[in-house]
Parts: C-alpha cells; sequence; structure tokens
C-alpha cells in the first residue's frame, strides 16, 4: 500500500496504537496529522519520528469533551483543505483496579 502525499488524521495518536498506525501511515509516504489530548511530549516525539522519515507531521491538541477545544479543533482541521482519510482513534483510559471489578 502507498499513501503517497495522503493526508491522514489520526485521534488519539500520540500513543499505543495510534503512535503505530502513525508511523504506518508515514512509512507508507502518507502526512499524519497528529491529534492528543494531554500527551504532548508523546506527540512531538511521534512528530520527530515521522519527519525523520521524511514525512510531514502536525499536532492538534484537543479535548473531546470539550465543545469549546472540538470546534477550534474542527476549525483547525477545515483548514488544512483536504483530508484523505480519518481514524478514529482516540480513548479514554483510568486507572482500573482489576482486583476489585466485578
Amino acid at each position: 500500500m502507498r499513501l503517497n502525499n495522503k493526508k491522514v488524521l489520526i485521534t488519539g495518536a500520540a500513543k499505543r496504537i495510534g503512535r503505530i498506525l502513525s508511523l504506518f501511515i508515514a512509512r507508507q509516504g502518507g502526512e499524519v496529522l497528529i491529534h492528543h489530548n494531554n500527551s504532548t511530549d508523546e506527540a512531538n516525539s511521534l512528530q520527530n519520528d515521522i519527519q525523520g522519515l521524511g514525512q510531514k507531521a502536525v499536532i492538534y491538541q484537543a479535548d473531546f469533551s470539550d465543545l469549546e477545544s472540538t470546534n477550534k479543533f474542527i476549525d483547525q482541521v477545515f483548514s488544512f483543505n483536504e483530508i484523505d482519510a480519518v481514524i478514529n482513534n482516540a480513548s479514554i483510559f483510568s486507572d482500573l483496579d482489576w482486583d476489585t471489578t466485578d
């Protein structure tokens, strides 16, 4: 699969599966639009790794539980003019004690 110059937005891109997907897209020639909420250091690291592969990467921060933040994110993304694919990967992880979970 080649994604030369295709722009792919990945929500929750900075860590875990989102990071793996972002690097895969970049290795296939795609430009990655990196969304994160509270993972600034990880997003910056990912951007550097993608740029090290010779691809473009743009970081967007947004808290999807906040309407104003979400609207700002939408405006920023739409200003990019064209997005070829979106991977909705954002999630919420909470500290969970599996020993007390039913």
